[in-house]
């Protein structure tokens, strides 16, 4: 009986280190650097998730978006969630020569990711740079 004991203990000692260790567990906090660009203007910054449950976390991304051309062009910022993709949601415009803030703080699902893209003009998203995954 005392070895089925020790066996036991030992077994769930395992199991509690390896849940530990976990991709699902590792810290998702850590600030992650992106850029994004399309035609004359690029974005960059940083994006961090900040602790939540196990279901939502907030998701932070903050950042400028430049344009160096006569033209306006938005960022866009879209969540997909169990590989469906959310609708894009407009973050920031520049219109002409200089630079505007990206900031947004919204709730990301735990089986969700995002990613942000730069397009030219303010309302629509279908001439745009590629995805960079946040």
């Amino acid at each position: 009986m005392r070895t089925f004991k020790t066996v036991t203990v030992a077994l769930g000692s395992a199991a509690v280190l390896a849940a530990g260790s976990s991709p699902a567990a590792a810290d998702t906090s850590a600030e992650r650097e992106w850029t994004a660009s399309h035609g004359t203007a690029s974005a960059s910054g940083t994006s961090w998730a900040e602790p939540g449950t196990i279901f939502v976390r907030p998701f932070v991304i903050k950042g400028e978006l430049s344009n160096t051309g006569s033209e306006c062009y938005s960022a866009w910022i879209t969540f997909t969630h169990d590989l469906t993709p959310g609708i894009p949601s407009k973050n920031a415009t520049q219109c002409g020569a200089g630079t505007a803030p990206v900031n947004f703080r919204g709730s990301l699902p735990s089986l969700g990711t995002v990613s942000i893209k730069i397009c030219r003009g303010s309302t629509a998203t279908t001439d745009c740079g590629p995805s960079s995954w946040l």
